[in-house]
């Protein structure tokens, strides 16, 4: 893997503060899960997991 760009913006801006114990971020945009039991290349079609003939 490649080395992040760090730019200068980056380098000035105040780091985050440090959070009270106990506590976390909120985390946000992950979506709607799907199951990955049969693999990504049945989700979407009309009749996943059965065999055509």
């Amino acid at each position: 893997m490649g080395k992040k760009i760090v730019t200068e913006a980056d380098r000035k801006a105040t780091p985050q503060p440090p959070l009270p114990n106990g506590t976390s971020l909120p985390t946000h945009g992950r979506g709607q899960r799907v199951s990955r039991a049969r693999g990504a290349n049945t989700h979407h079609k009309k009749s996943p997991g059965k065999r055509h003939r």
